[in-house]
């Protein structure tokens, strides 16, 4: 099998995989910043999927009311 023939995905994917598991410790810090922004990040998922919902659910709510 010629090496122009492999899509080079599948060549790359498998690399990217296993130098993942082979990853060393980071000894990073986190200041409270981060845990904020990730509560922020949280409440606003929280906030779109509810006013997602609250715009189709009379849609939804048909849906799921019809046998």
């Amino acid at each position: 099998m010629n090496i122009k023939t492999i899509p080079r995905i599948t060549l790359v994917l498998p690399a990217l995989f296993f130098s993942g598991l082979f990853v060393s410790d980071a000894y990073a810090y986190i200041d409270p910043g981060t845990g904020s922004a990730a509560i922020q990040i949280l409440i606003g998922a929280l906030a779109g999927i509810a006013i997602t919902l609250k715009l189709y659910w009379y849609k939804i709510r048909e849906k799921l009311s019809k046998k």
